[in-house]
C-alpha cells in the first residue's frame, strides 16, 4: 500500500479552510474519468477502483484525517519517504509524530515503504541508506514494525541459504569456483549492514549468521591455502556480528586457532625458502671454485685453482643465515 497526498487531486493544495463541497466535487470528477477508462484509474503509477477512490474521498471528509494528510504534505522527507520508497534526510519534528492514534493511521503506509527500503539497502549493500532508514522516528504500530523486520530477517535468512548450499556442497577440485558468489556476503560491508540492525528484532538471526560464517571461514581455510587471509578476515567479522557471549569465545577461540596453524605454516615455508637459497648459493659456489677438465693443449699452462677453505665458506653461511633470520623477523611483524 503506497500513499498518496490529497495534493494530487487538488492541483498542488488542499481544500483549506476545510471545504466539504470541493472534496466531494473532486470526487465526482474522479469518478465519471474512471467510467471512461475502465475498471480502474491510474494515478501515479497506482490502480484505482471505483472502491478505491469512495474509500479515500470519504476519509478527507474527516477533518481530523485531512489534517494528518497536511502534516505529511509540509514535512516534504516523509513525504518523499512514504510515496517514493527512498531514504530521506531526517523528517520533521512534529509532535504528532508521538501521538498513538496518528501513527496506527499512518503505519501501514509507513511498513510498506520502511519494507522496500530496508530490502533495497540490504542488496544494494547501502549502508548510509541502512543509517538513514533506522535514524527516523518509527511511524509504525508494534505488529507492523514486527512485520517489516521480519522482511529483514528473511533476506537473512536466504543468504545465510546461500552460505549453507556452500557448506554442503563437495568439491575436491585444487581451487572454488563457487568462492565468488559467497564472497560479498561475508565481507566486512554486508557485516556492517547486518550490525547495524537493532538486536530486539534480529539478534538470533545475527548469532546464525555468524555460527555460519565461521564454519564457511574454517572450511575455506583447510581446503584452500592460498585463500587463509581471506577465511581469516571472515571469522573476524564473524566476531564482530555475534551477539551472545558463548559464540563470541567460541569465534576468538577458532580465531587464535587458525592464527596459530598459519603462522606455523608460513614459518616453516620460510624455513623451505631459505633453504634453498642456501643451496643455490652452494651449488654456484662449487661450480667456481671445482677444477673444470680442460683440453690436453691449455692443461700444461693450467694456473693453480682457487680453493675456499672451510672455515671462509662456513663464516659466509653463517652470514647468510643472519641476514636471512634478520629479514624474517622484520616481515613478521603486522604491518
Amino acid at each position: 500500500m503506497r500513499y498518496v497526498s490529497p495534493v494530487v487531486f487538488f492541483d498542488g493544495n488542499l481544500p483549506h479552510p476545510f471545504d466539504k463541497k470541493a472534496i466531494l466535487l473532486q470526487r465526482k470528477k474522479l469518478l465519471a474519468e474512471l467510467e471512461l477508462n475502465g475498471d480502474t484509474l491510474d494515478i501515479k503509477g497506482i490502480k484505482w477502483s471505483k472502491n478505491d477512490i469512495l474509500q479515500y474521498f470519504e476519509e478527507l471528509q474527516d477533518e481530523t484525517l485531512l489534517f494528518w494528510h497536511e502534516a505529511i504534505t509540509a514535512d516534504t522527507n516523509l513525504l518523499t519517504f512514504l510515496e517514493e520508497y527512498r531514504p530521506a534526510a531526517h523528517f520533521a519534528s512534529n509532535p504528532l509524530y508521538k501521538d498513538p492514534n496518528f501513527i496506527a493511521w499512518v503505519s501501514p503506509w509507513f511498513q510498506t515503504a520502511f519494507t522496500h527500503v530496508l530490502q533495497d539497502c540490504l542488496s544494494q549493500d547501502n549502508v548510509d541508506g541502512l543509517k538513514a532508514l533506522l535514524a527516523q522516528p518509527v511511524l509504525m504500530t508494534s505488529a507492523d514494525n514486527s512485520k517489516a523486520w521480519l522482511t529483514g530477517i528473511k533476506m537473512l535468512e536466504h543468504s545465510l541459504a546461500l552460505l549453507q548450499h556452500y557448506l554442503e556442497k563437495k568439491n575436491n577440485l585444487p581451487w572454488d569456483p563457487n568462492l565468488k558468489r559467497i564472497t560479498f556476503l561475508l565481507s566486512a560491508s554486508y557485516i556492517a549492514m547486518i550490525r547495524l540492525l537493532p538486536n530486539t528484532y534480529n539478534g538470533f538471526i545475527k548469532d546464525k549468521y555468524a555460527f555460519t560464517m565461521m564454519q564457511v571461514s574454517i572450511k575455506v581455510f583447510n581446503r584452500h591455502t592460498r585463500h587463509r587471509k581471506l577465511a581469516l578476515s571472515w571469522i573476524d567479522n564473524a566476531y564482530e556480528l555475534a551477539i551472545s557471549a558463548e559464540l563470541k569465545n567460541e569465534l576468538e577461540f577458532k580465531q587464535l586457532e587458525m592464527q596459530r596453524i598459519e603462522k606455523h605454516r608460513s614459518k616453516v615455508q620460510r624455513r623451505q625458502w631459505i633453504g634453498a637459497v642456501i643451496g643455490g648459493l652452494f651449488a654456484v659456489f662449487v661450480f667456481f671454485t671445482s677444477p673444470h677438465k680442460e683440453s690436453e693443449g691449455d692443461q700444461q699452462d693450467a694456473e693453480p685453482t682457487y680453493q675456499m677453505k672451510k672455515q671462509l665458506f662456513d663464516s659466509i653461511t653463517d652470514s647468510i643465515l643472519r641476514h636471512n633470520a634478520d629479514s624474517i623477523k622484520l616481515h613478521s611483524k603486522p604491518h
